[in-house]
């Protein structure tokens, strides 16, 4: 007999969500909730279809959804909206850091969750995750710590040699710091292997992502910086790996489709059919590995070395990204102009220790301000 879940969305109006909601779909789970930012035409497609308990959306479009069926809560009100609603999984999968408290409040009541919200992973990872174990109950959903997860639960971790990432490389692999002062934006959105947003897309290209990745598998995982490497791998088949202290090693593969990682969140500790590609060996046949170009793309040596000092670092490195990336989207600045103010800015930031997720939130909400500032002054 098919056992429906009770799965609550967030960020369910993204690139991610509306995978998730197409799987939903599919499986014939019950969408018990979902919330969005302002894409209050899609959320009232979703709620039509699905007539969710919950709809959380910016509080300035409220007033567009028709929905009569349930509650329509401003996003603020997330944690109440989950707690409500009573899910059996809350799958994460809006980016920057609004889910933070809500994340805490899932895991605090044991509420199990699929988290694809690197922002708030690194943000507050010093606060939600680092020095705790919580099993199952924390199921990753990007491609490389999903698979990190397949390959170690169960294992102790004296036993792990080393965790390796794998980077695609994106779309300027190959390129001299030369060809990448006139890079624009549609050449970097242009990756190889994945279908992503945008912002993900842009920092793909200059591996800020892969240095995010490591930072996630360090907090999710309580695995020492010094145990994760990175290396670019340019047909994305093979998503991570795990070296053991008896030389042998595991590794997850699969074509590159995020509706893998989603559906396996969604299905655990069960697996189902899926329509999506199986690789044929003999058609691949080859598979490439690099060492990652540190002079060509150094944010991502120069990103893990704040982000091991921790405190206040982690989340300013959070906050930097998502507005240099939105200036390089509107094309206010120039591609290599995000390297070169992240290292300017990160000079201007002083340590201080976090101990909460108000001041995660404070350090984050300051530093946007401030370096959307610094950006302005440049220009």
């Amino acid at each position: 007999m098919e056992v429906s879940k009770k799965v609550f969305i967030v960020g369910g109006t993204g690139s991610l969500g509306r995978r998730a909601i197409e799987i939903v779909r599919k499986l014939n789970y019950e969408l018990v909730g979902v919330s969005g930012f302002r894409n209050y035409e899609l959320l009232n497609s979703i709620a039509e279809e699905f007539k969710p308990k919950f709809i959380l959306l910016n509080k300035d479009f409220i007033d567009k959804i028709v929905f009569k069926d349930g509650f329509v809560l401003p996003i603020e009100k997330l944690k109440e909206g989950i707690g409500e609603s009573q899910p059996d999984i809350v799958l994460f999968l809006a980016s920057n850091i609004t889910s933070l408290k809500a994340i805490e409040f899932c895991l605090s009541h044991g509420i199990r969750i699929g988290i694809a919200n690197k922002e708030s992973i690194i943000a507050g990872g010093e606060i939600l995750f680092e020095g705790k174990e919580f099993g199952n109950t924390v199921l990753p959903v990007d491609s490389e710590t999903a698979a990190i997860f397949q390959i170690i639960e169960g294992v102790r971790r004296d036993e792990i040699e080393n965790v390796i990432l794998t980077a695609s490389g994106g779309p300027l692999f190959g390129f001299s710091r030369e060809g990448l002062k006139d890079v624009k934006v549609n050449v970097v959105l242009e990756h190889p292997n994945w279908h992503m947003g945008n912002k993900i897309t842009v920092d793909s290209s200059n591996l800020v992502n892969k240095a995010f990745e490591v930072i996630e598998t360090h907090f999710l995982f309580n695995i020492p910086y010094s145990r994760i490497q990175a290396i670019v791998h340019r047909e994305s088949i093979i998503h991570a790996m795990v070296e053991f202290i008896d030389g042998e090693f595991k590794a997850v593969l699969s074509v590159p489709d995020m509706s893998i990682p989603i559906q396996y969140a969604l299905t655990y500790p069960e697996r189902k059919t899926t329509h999506i590609k199986h690789l044929d060996f003999l058609e691949l046949q080859t598979l490439s590995f690099y060492e990652i170009d540190k002079t060509l793309f150094p944010l991502f040596d120069i990103l893990l070395n704040y982000a091991m000092l921790g405190g206040s670092f982690l989340p300013s490195i959070v906050a930097i990204d998502e507005v240099l990336v939105e200036s390089f989207l509107k094309e206010e600045i120039a591609f290599l102009d995000i390297e070169h103010i992240f290292i300017d800015f990160l000079n201007t930031i002083e340590y201080r220790k976090i101990d909460s997720l108000d001041e995660v939130e404070d350090v984050y909400n300051n530093t946007k301000k401030r370096i959307s500032e610094f950006i302005r002054r440049r220009l």
